[in-house]
């Protein structure tokens, strides 16, 4: 590469111009090698000795003033040029020809795998193993340089390191993490080198166990049993390999009954990480005791029976019954197993032991009895019953009765009334009770209490009898209320009839006499002026025995026909009596006096007892209406009794002495009517 680029010192910087301006001048007239001409003389031109500095690339070619060209530079020289002045005196110029820095080495850049690496000249890669790079650049003066990368892929790790730790010790990994260990286990850690490289251990630990022994066992072996290997039966899981003490002679861990004494064998095992040992203890099976033989009889109805406790000696429990009973258990059930023989088995690894009980299964006695009647009377005869099946038993009977317990017969008077139940047991060898229930009634007593006579309008009368429960009938008779009615009997003489039902039953009759009322039958109403007089006629079935009342205005009380002179209305009852039954009649007698009314116009209300009161007064006055009001209108009294008046007050408070309005309106017994109006005062 061919440049003309140049690079002088600063302090020289001046000069330097001048300098070439000179040699650009000599130039013009000179060449270097020219011999020199016949000029005139001018004044003298002073050249110093100067250096003149070049940087240049690496292998550029470069042409000096004089022409002078230099290809392919690879070092630093210097060049000399000689001037002839004016003056012919020689200036030198030297050129120090200097290298511009450049590049062009190789480096070795360590290097992480499977990472991206930025070359010098911006470029990326992908780094997976070894590798060499090239960079053309260009330096900040023109210059070509080259860097070659040699990529060197530091050292990573990928290790796998093989412990052994004792059971339950911590182990501490590259990481720094730690375990407690337990069991076999493989643990990764992932560390970073110097360079930062990604590196993994691996670490695989084996766990040795803790010498197990076991835990202590204590075994029950029979001693008539083979020889037994000790160690698979002990508890808690022990390790395989250790020794057995005290020495056993048929091998390691083998226990003979018939040889080896009972007692505690130690089983001990060591490791790496320890020693330990575990007691075993060894004891026979004692021989189990199923009791002696026994026999029970029971009859079918009997509860269930525990044959365990038919069993003689000092049976062991836990033993199992041979055929099965229904129960599931010992307990045999008459009701639902079968007699024979049962054996009771106890079966232990060391061999079967039984013994039996014989159930003796026997049927019930068959009887029934049964009396003529289930109800009897107090005054029957004694009964006996009959006895269907085994005869011979025994009688008895509730609710205090009396029977003989031989023959079964009821003294039915001394065991009185009520609900018996007679038992009859057997005397078989499985007994029975069968029963029978009577009844025994009281003889009813229909006996009727005698009534009458009575007068046909008499009330009703309730019937009695010495036994309640009965019917009566007869007529006149409520059958339901037991009652007699005299008026629906009517007169006469009548048959009543009581009667109880049932076995012990009974009847009763009586006769009811009903006596008629007499006759008797006065005058009908009459009305007469005051002054006059009536005959009372009186018409009857008899002609003594008459009673008048009340006795006022008559001629005689006692008499058939009196005479009534009344001064008012007035009604009279006559009566008579026979056989004790009485009637009657009644008559009025009207008395029509003169109509009139009288109303006063003035009273004085002021408690002196004298006209206190404002009351209408009249004669013949059958209904009133009579109403008082004050000056304004308002009522301040009002009644419809002829014998209330007004005592002057209103609401409880007197009123003042004014004038008062009244309003009366009369009806006379007559049928006339009348209306009065007008007024009246109040004094103080």
């Amino acid at each position: 590469m061919l440049r003309n680029t140049c690079s002088i010192t600063s302090y020289k910087l001046a000069f330097l111009i001048t300098a070439l301006f000179l040699v650009q001048g000599i130039f013009a007239n000179h060449s270097l090698h020219s011999e020199a001409k016949e000029s005139p003389k001018s004044p003298p031109v002073v050249i110093y000795d100067t250096i003149i500095q070049v940087y240049v690339c690496y292998q550029d070619t470069y042409t000096l003033p004089d022409g002078t060209i230099y290809s392919n530079i690879t070092g630093n020289f210097t060049h000399t040029i000689t001037y002839l002045s004016q003056s012919l005196d020689d200036s030198l110029i030297t050129y120090e020809i200097l290298l511009h820095p450049y590049f062009n080495y190789t480096v070795s850049i360590p290097v992480c795998g499977n990472t991206n690496y930025t070359f010098p000249d911006g470029s990326v890669q992908w780094i997976t193993g070894p590798i060499s790079h090239t960079s053309n650049l260009t330096t900040i003066h023109g210059c070509d340089s080259t860097i070659t990368t040699n990529i060197v892929l530091s050292p990573g790790y990928n290790l796998t390191q093989n412990l052994s730790a004792c059971e339950n010790s911590v182990t501490t990994f590259p990481d720094g993490s730690s375990a407690v260990i337990s069991s076999n286990l493989t643990h990764v850690s992932n560390l970073t080198t110097y360079a930062g490289c990604d590196s993994i251990i691996t670490t695989n630990v084996t766990m040795i166990p803790y010498p197990n022994s076991g835990l202590p066992t204590n075994l029950v072996l029979c001693q008539n049993g083979p020889v037994t290997d000790l160690f698979p039966l002990v508890q808690g899981n022990p390790l395989s390999g250790g020794f057995w003490l005290p020495f056993l002679p048929s091998g390691p861990g083998l226990f003979d009954p018939a040889n080896d004494n009972v007692g505690t064998y130690y089983y001990t095992i060591s490791n790496a990480c320890g020693s330990t040992s575990n007691p075993v203890t060894i004891s026979f099976e004692p021989i189990p005791n199923p009791g002696l033989n026994g026999t029970i009889p029971l009859c079918t109805y009997d509860n269930p029976v525990d044959l365990f406790t038919i069993l003689n000696g000092t049976p062991q429990t836990g033993g199992s019954w041979v055929p099965a009973l229904s129960s599931g258990t010992g307990w045999f059930d008459p009701s639902l197993d079968l007699g024979g023989v049962y054996q009771y088995v106890i079966t232990t690894p060391c061999g079967t032991y039984s013994a039996d009980i014989n159930v003796i299964l026997r049927t019930p006695d068959v009887a029934t009895i049964q009396y003529a009647a289930d109800t009897f009377c107090l005054l029957d005869a004694n009964p006996i019953p009959t006895i269907n099946g085994l005869s011979g038993g025994t009688f008895s009977i509730s609710n205090n009765g009396s029977i003989n317990p031989t023959t079964g017969e009821i003294d039915v008077f001394n065991s009185g009334t009520g609900l018996f139940v007679v038992s009859y047991t057997t005397n078989g060898l499985c007994p029975i009770q069968t029963t029978d229930t009577l009844v025994v009634l009281a003889n009813a007593d229909a006996s009727i209490a005698s009534i009458g006579p009575f007068c046909e309008d008499d009330p009703v009368i309730d019937l009695v009898a010495n036994s309640p429960g009965g019917v009566w009938s007869g007529k006149g008779v409520d059958g339901t209320k037991g009652t007699f009615d005299p008026s629906v009997a009517g007169p006469g003489t009548h048959t009543i009839i009581y009667t109880i039902g049932g076995v012990c039953g009974d009847s009763d009759t009586m006769t009811i006499v009903v006596n008629p009322l007499p006759f008797i039958q006065t005058i009908p109403d009459t009305i007469i002026d005051v002054s006059n007089s009536v005959v009372l006629t009186t018409s009857t079935s008899l002609f003594t025995n008459y009673s008048w009342s009340p006795s006022t205005y008559l001629s005689c009380n006692d008499c058939q026909n009196p005479i009534s002179t009344p001064d008012e209305t007035i009604t009279y009852t006559v009566s008579i009596t026979e056989n004790g039954c009485t009637n009657s009649d009644q008559v009025t007698i009207q008395v029509i006096k003169e109509e009139l009314i009288y109303i006063p116009t003035i009273f004085s209300p002021n408690d002196d007892g004298n006209n206190d009161v404002f009351y209408v007064r009249g004669n013949g006055i059958k209904k009133l209406l009579f109403v008082v009001y004050d000056r304004w209108g308002e009522k301040v009294f009002e009644s419809s009794n002829i014998k209330e008046g007004w005592d002057g007050t209103f609401r409880g408070i007197p009123m003042k002495p004014a004038l008062f309005m009244y309003y009366v309106k009369a009806e006379f017994e007559s049928g006339r009517k009348e209306v009065l109006k007008g007024d009246v005062t109040l004094i103080r």
